[in-house]
């Protein structure tokens, strides 16, 4: 039997990157007469990254479905097929075992009956709805497989969980079932599991949920049995990634349900998105025999993840022994498809060596476009292409609103995030503080860090230290700031101090590192992770406040002048995985007092205030050094 190149990932896939080519492409796979013209041979070699998180993502999806079969087997009225090893095989829905279940659920109104792994053909009618039959071809132009939902939920008890009963037709359409369609009719839900988070259930699930709930509805047609069941649409879902604390919970199917471990799809969005993707088959069977290079490619970051890959760089001139300069002026890194899109279409610039040539000549107009904002880092872009070197703009004439100019205090961090786990498996933190000479402040600066230098290798009092930080500062520092100030520097034991002097004459230069990497993902280990690095956090914000407030000069005027703190990292990605983070174990931060006070102390830095308005200090504090570099920097 052929390879099937039409099934349920096809259409996800499309869902996740938006590429027609990479769609057309694989409709075309098994059948590439029908669809190419002319037909070429197309590099699909995956890339080795791309085989390994697939092994990966198969092995944990197959052990945690494994560990929720050995829970559901239990349950009664729950009928799977057993193979060798113990494990639950694939079985045959079957018209015989469906009437089975329908005179069983007729007689006992309060049960369910589950089917584990059963397996049913697609009809035929399905793909002659979706491949329009055109020249004197008749057949279906793609393979396709037989689909198997995990778990088949039949009976009309757990209509009880629902408002009212939507169902699917066979036809696609919804309608609302009433009471007499609910007294002769059994209704049928789907649900597949998941080794995802409940909270990232997302498009290309409920596609997939979409996809099972309109075939199966056609396949119950077709067995001329849709007179007993119906497909329910609104009680259907993912079963996803839970732990087995709560997977220890479950006694039944209600349990379920009442302590809402599925997550149901929500019908008209699965619906819309079905549509989108069914239509753009549709057209590009429509266009099929055409050239590959007719169909559009979507260029984005998970092309470096995509089997064909080479075939879309040889399509857009980035061929072997071929000048940078005449490759499409699409492959400008970091730079959106319709600012590629406007200066093909606008000025004529299809190929980095336009781009370089025409930019200059771009008038900005009196109406704004997003394109103006882009002009000169475009062509730092084009130049560091054109001759496979970095590019920075000039000195001295450029300045960028991504990040500060000069960093006094500056504070790094990273997260490190495990998409498959959905899983914080690290955290670093780099604080590094230096005054340069020419600053007023500096000499305030490396007073206030030899009193604190001395004062901990002498182990002197609060008060000690107050007397004598006092002779250097311009604004009295109260006791209760020294002792805040001592406490943190003690609980953090490794800031390094070094002095003016001791192993450089350039100034005194205060540092700070933690890094802690997580040796399991299971969620304990996250929630510890997360609060031993909001502790660190709390702790350096307190030091970095106080400096601010208090390594300072003033003026006539009566005005104090001192170091800002920039709090820098990598991608919007590495602020939401870290509040993410948060939001997973809120319970557990807010059920420690210590915890739930440094998360209240950093609240105000990463997400606005009650009022709606962000914290008043967030745009100076927060900078993400992704957004400088895409913006300020040709990179080859």
């Amino acid at each position: 039997m052929p390879e099937s190149n039409f099934s349920k990932t096809l259409l996800q896939s499309y869902v996740i990157t938006n590429c027609k080519r990479r769609l057309f492409l694989e409709l075309g796979r098994s059948k590439p007469k029908l669809w190419f013209d002319p037909e070429r041979n197309v590099p699909s070699e995956p890339p080795e990254r791309l085989i390994f998180q697939r092994e990966f993502l198969v092995k944990s999806g197959k052990n945690f479905e494994k560990k929720v079969y050995s829970y559901l087997r239990n349950f009664k009225n729950i009928k799977y097929k057993k193979d060798k090893d113990g494990n639950i095989s694939n079985s045959i829905l079957t018209k015989d075992l469906l009437l089975q279940c329908y005179d069983f659920l007729k007689k006992n109104l309060n049960e369910t009956y589950s089917l584990l792994e059963f397996e049913y053909s697609i009809p035929k009618s399905f793909f002659y709805e979706l491949f329009a039959p055109k020249h004197g071809f008749n057949s279906i132009p793609v393979d396709y497989s037989d689909l198997r939902p995990d778990i088949l939920i039949i009976g009309n008890y757990i209509n009880k969980y629902l408002d009212e009963v939507i169902e699917i037709n066979s036809d696609g359409k919804f309608h609302k079932l009433d009471q007499s369609d609910l007294n002769n009719r059994i209704g049928i839900s789907i649900f597949d599991i998941k080794f995802v988070q409940y909270d990232h259930v997302s498009k290309k699930h409920f596609l997939e949920i979409y996809y099972y709930l309109r075939t199966l509805a056609l396949k119950v047609k077709e067995l001329k049995i849709d007179d007993k069941f119906y497909i329910r649409a609104n009680l259907s879902g993912i079963f996803p990634n839970i732990e087995d604390e709560d997977l220890d919970k479950i006694r039944s199917i209600e349990d379920l349900f009442e302590r809402s471990f599925l997550n149901i799809v929500k019908w008209r969005e699965a619906e819309r998105i079905y549509t989108e993707v069914m239509g753009t088959v549709k057209d590009l069977w429509k266009d099929a025999p055409c050239a590959i290079e007719k169909i559009d490619l979507n260029i984005h970051q998970g092309c470096g993840y995509c089997q064909y890959i080479e075939d879309c760089k040889t399509t857009l001139g980035m061929k072997e022994g071929i000048n940078p300069k005449e490759w499409s002026s699409r492959l400008l890194p970091f730079t959106s498809q319709s600012i590629a899109q406007q200066l093909i279409e606008e000025y004529d610039c299809t190929t980095i060596g336009d781009v370089l040539n025409k930019i200059d000549e771009i008038e900005v107009g009196s109406i704004p476009k997003p394109l103006y904002s882009e002009l000169p880092t475009l062509k730092m872009k084009a130049e560091a292409l054109a001759n496979n070197r970095t590019v920075f703009p000039i000195e001295g004439r450029t300045q960028s609103f991504a990040i500060p100019r000069y960093s006094p205090i500056a504070l790094n961090f990273d997260v490190e995030y495990d998409r498959n786990q959905d899983k914080i498996f690290a955290i670093g933190i780099f604080l590094k503080i230096f005054i340069h000479s020419k600053l007023n402040y500096h000499a305030i600066f490396d007073n206030w860090w030899r009193v604190w230098k001395i004062a901990l290798e002498k182990k002197l009092t609060p008060e000690e230290i107050c007397d004598e930080l006092n002779q250097y500062l311009v604004r009295e520092i109260p006791l209760e700031i020294v002792e805040r100030f001592l406490k943190n520097l003690n609980v953090l034991k490794t800031i390094q101090i070094q002095l003016r002097g001791e192993k450089s004459t350039e100034g005194t230069i205060i540092r700070y590192n933690f890094a802690r990497v997580n040796k399991t993902v299971n969620n304990d280990d996250e929630a510890k992770l997360i609060v031993n690095a909001m502790h660190r956090f709390k702790y350096i914000l307190e030091i970095c406040n106080i400096l601010e407030d208090y390594i300072v000069t003033d003026d006539s005027y009566g005005r104090y002048f001192g170091p800002d703190t920039s709090i820098f990292y990598w991608s919007r990605n590495q602020l939401d995985h870290f509040q993410d983070m948060m939001e997973r174990h809120l319970n557990y931060i807010l059920s420690k007092n210590s915890a739930r006070e440094a998360y209240q102390a950093i609240l105000m830095y990463f997400t606005p205030s009650e009022s709606e308005v962000s914290h008043p200090y967030q745009h100076k504090k927060l900078f993400d050094v992704q957004a400088f570099v895409d913006s300020f920097i040709g990179f080859p």
